[in-house]
């Protein structure tokens, strides 16, 4: 199932290329495990130079739907904990997602991920995140007539 998720902005990110390296001990024994290569940065931060296009959706009550939107590939800080020399414990990364960033006409701004395929437009990514409006909606009608 093709589905997003909405994300605190702060939710650590790495990018797609992050690469798992054995750093070189400095003393001690050599490392049993790989850690990655740079840090992971807040969504918030990791979409800060993206291209953001605006994209209309749908036509409310008060006229068309649009916002801006900004999509890059990434891997999610979600794996286990690995201490990463000075830089302490990072969570390593997981599974390839997009990343997606809606900035709304009022300047509030979401972030989401999607397991959309690779090759998914911006448009579709989009669509996805806010196909999301449609079943909160639904399931809210069916939670408060029961």
């Amino acid at each position: 199932m093709r589905q997003a998720v909405g994300i605190p902005r702060h939710q650590k990110v790495y990018p797609a290329d992050v690469a798992l390296i054995f750093p070189l001990a400095g003393r001690g024994r050599p490392r049993q495990c790989h850690v990655p290569d740079r840090m992971s940065q807040a969504a918030e931060a990791i979409l800060a130079g993206a291209t953001w296009r605006s994209i209309s959706w749908r036509s409310g009550t008060k006229g068309r739907l649009s916002a801006r939107f900004a999509a890059l590939r990434g891997r999610v800080a979600d794996g286990p904990t690995q201490r990463s020399g000075e830089k302490g414990n990072q969570h390593m990364p997981g599974e390839e997602v997009w990343l997606i960033g809606e900035r709304r006409s009022k300047g509030e701004r979401k972030f989401y991920l999607s397991n959309l395929p690779a090759d998914a437009s911006l448009r579709a990514l989009a669509a996805t995140v806010k196909a999301r409006w449609i079943c909160e909606q639904a399931h809210h009608t069916r939670s408060t007539r029961g």
